[in-house]
């Protein structure tokens, strides 16, 4: 079994993934939205996690706290089914076998949903080096994708079906560098 976060079609068209070894790998497709776009699945894979991660620690098994089910609805997920599972691993191991809170799932500022800002801050998205006349479709692609995501990298990645590390890679093979600019 294989799994990615790439479009392998398109890594494949841009010469950046063997088509010989997509044919051998490409069995049985499966397409699995983000957990992020499954918000019914967060509470139910967290408690799987709960009651098989304390069992492989040597930990007593603690219950999830209603905050922290709210915080955990709350969260974007960015890191996927995998950042649930080791905020929930984490969570077991610095609880102390009480109930989970927020703290302990260490979620951060994202834990608490904030209100909107009334003006985004400005991003601008500029060439790395000297340009041409040419331009790159790939260049188009992730250009466009961090115009629609207000420069949030991790939700531009996330629209391209990519990870945030390689939209970095792409956006440093392309030339594209953020240039973030403060709120006024």
């Amino acid at each position: 079994m294989s799994a990615t976060n790439t479009d392998l079609t398109r890594a494949i068209a841009d010469g950046t993934f063997r088509e010989d070894l997509f044919f051998r790998l490409n069995v049985i497709e499966l397409q699995i939205p983000p957990i992020a776009d499954r918000p019914d699945d967060i509470l139910p894979l967290a408690e799987h996690f709960l009651a098989t991660l304390p069992r492989e620690e040597g930990v007593v098994a603690p219950s999830l706290g209603e905050p922290a089910r709210d915080a955990l609805l709350q969260h974007e997920w960015p890191g996927n089914v995998r950042e649930l599972q080791n905020r929930i691993h984490r969570a077991t191991l610095v609880c102390g076998g009480k109930a989970i809170t927020p703290e302990h799932l260490g979620l951060g500022a994202a834990t608490v949903p904030s209100p909107q800002p009334t003006r985004a801050a400005p991003v601008a998205v500029r060439p790395a080096g000297p340009t041409s006349d040419h331009v790159d479709p790939d260049r188009a692609v992730i250009e466009d994708a961090l115009v629609r995501a207000g420069g949030i990298v991790s939700k531009a990645a996330a629209d391209m079906g990519v990870s945030r590390q390689a939209l970095y890679r792409r956006m440093e093979r392309v030339g594209i560098v953020l240039e973030r600019r403060p709120k006024v």
